[in-house]
């Protein structure tokens, strides 16, 4: 789905919680790349029905290979090379886990959980790079996970699953 921003009508810090619960206005993302898909620019519209077919163009729903059979969720990127991979959890399926997408709009399978049918999230990155700590929230486990080879995330090779989109 699309990214969601909530604006209360009356800030009230004092008492956060009650602030998301009042009332407001919620807008939603539009992206706009440019012609080479390295940038573009983005604006908040409070037409949901266009950030949602918006989101569609930039997220895949399915694989031929490999499960993820969930929603992409959570998204993040070691800053440096426009290059590097984009990280994101998923929200339930069959084998929920971290996908990533490159520059190039492939997408792969970083990790997936045959044992858990949960939501990853908490999706974060060392300082250096060379651990990612994700969670199964329904379960409560939190892993540190690291590469084998000892280089950072953001290094390649990754030996990972790419996906052919359909």
């Amino acid at each position: 789905g699309c990214l969601r921003r909530f604006t209360p009508d009356v800030p009230n810090w004092d008492d956060p919680w009650q602030m998301l619960h009042s009332s407001g206005k919620t807008e939603y993302l539009v992206l706009s790349p440019n012609e080479t898909n390295n940038g573009g620019t983005y604006e908040w519209t409070d037409n949901l029905q266009r950030a949602q077919e918006n989101a569609k163009t930039f997220y895949n729903q399915t694989t031929k290979h490999g499960v993820f059979d969930g929603q992409p969720d959570q998204m993040q990127r070691i800053v440096g090379d426009s290059r590097d991979l984009i990280y994101f959890t998923e929200e339930g399926g069959q084998a929920a886990g971290v996908h990533a997408r490159d520059h190039r709009g492939k997408f792969y399978t970083v990790l997936e959980s045959p044992d858990y049918q949960d939501e990853t999230t908490g999706l974060a990155f060392s300082p250096d790079g060379r651990f990612m700590y994700v969670a199964y929230q329904g379960v409560g486990i939190l892993y540190a996970v690291h590469r084998i080879d000892g280089l950072p995330f953001q290094a390649t090779p990754l030996d990972v699953k790419y996906h052919n989109s359909l």
